[in-house]
């Protein structure tokens, strides 16, 4: 009796391991297929990530640009909305704003459906790569401005050849119009405002307001920020003077100051944007300077339409 419970205690025992065995090679062996499917998955992404890479290394060979380009992160600034301000006295009739002109909040949208097909997923294109040409690849750079003042003038005979994503797209534009700028300027190699046509466009675009319109004031106001000491002590070349709580500008001597040019660009962008949303002319600019005599909008309107000019 005893050694029958013995065999089959044994039994049982061999069958329980038997047991663990069969359910362990099962487990092991859905890992592995698991493991599998995963491998042949990235398998597939890096086939797919190194067809682009391929095809993007051709299109951007084709374009005549380099290809050793890196993402970079770049934050975008935060929109703010602008307060009301008071209506100061009239003034004449808008001229008509070319599409050149039209740098609204929507001024620099372009759709484009093959970004994905030459872009691997986390390598995207980024406007300040492009922009990052002019010190780094001045060839590409000039690329950018020759279509850029394509794109502008509806030029389509110098359109790039092959089809550009969106960040490449407002590259140009920014490209193109600080290039305009800066042509203008060049002709007062006195003003400091010499060399900053790019930090217009872009605290134009970023902003919303004409970035034409922006360097145009300087005109009116200081000649390109060449006369009077509120331009030397304030980097203010725009006779600006606004809440400094709406304005992010302290006031020195009861005017808007800024440390230093760049700065002041910029700041004087978020002025007209804050006060008179979405400027693109000097007829926008109501109360501007005081009651905006005639004289003074042409004074303007002249030089806004001749850096725009530079790129027709």
């Amino acid at each position: 009796m005893k050694r029958k419970q013995m065999i089959a205690g044994v039994l049982l025992l061999f069958f329980l391991l038997l047991t663990w065995a069969a359910f362990t090679a099962l487990i092991q062996g859905a890992e592995v297929e698991q493991t599998r499917r995963e491998n042949e998955s990235l398998r597939y992404e890096l086939g797919q990530a190194t067809e682009k890479l391929i095809r993007l290394s051709t299109w951007m060979a084709t374009m005549g640009l380099p290809t050793d380009i890196e993402p970079l992160e770049v934050e975008a600034p935060e929109a703010e909305s602008p307060p009301d301000v008071e209506d100061e006295g009239s003034s004449p009739i808008p001229e008509e704003v070319s599409r050149a002109s039209d740098f609204s909040a929507s001024g620099l949208t372009y759709e484009s459906a093959d970004v994905d097909r030459y872009f691997p997923k986390g390598l995207g294109p980024h406007i300040e790569i492009y922009l990052g040409w002019r010190e780094r690849y001045p060839e590409g750079y000039a690329n950018l401005i020759k279509w850029g003042r394509a794109f502008l003038a509806g030029d389509v005979a110098n359109y790039p050849p092959l089809q550009i994503d969106p960040a490449m797209y407002q590259a140009c534009i920014l490209a193109a119009v600080g290039q305009n700028i800066d042509c203008y300027f060049a002709h007062y190699p006195a003003s400091p405002l010499n060399g900053y046509g790019r930090q217009f466009a872009s605290a134009g675009y970023k902003y919303g307001v004409n970035p034409y319109l922006i360097a145009a004031l300087t005109a009116a106001e200081s000649t390109f920020a060449q006369d009077g000491g509120l331009s030397r002590n304030n980097h203010n070349a725009w006779g600006m003077r606004g809440d400094p709580d709406k304005v992010g500008a302290p006031l020195i001597d009861g005017w808007n100051w800024w440390p230093d040019w760049e700065a002041a660009v910029d700041g004087a962008s978020y002025f007209v944007s804050v006060y008179w949303p979405g400027a693109q002319t000097a007829y926008s600019l109501r109360g501007y300077c005081e009651g905006n005599p005639p004289e003074w909008i042409r004074n303007v309107e002249v030089v806004r339409a001749g850096m725009e000019a530079k790129g027709r």
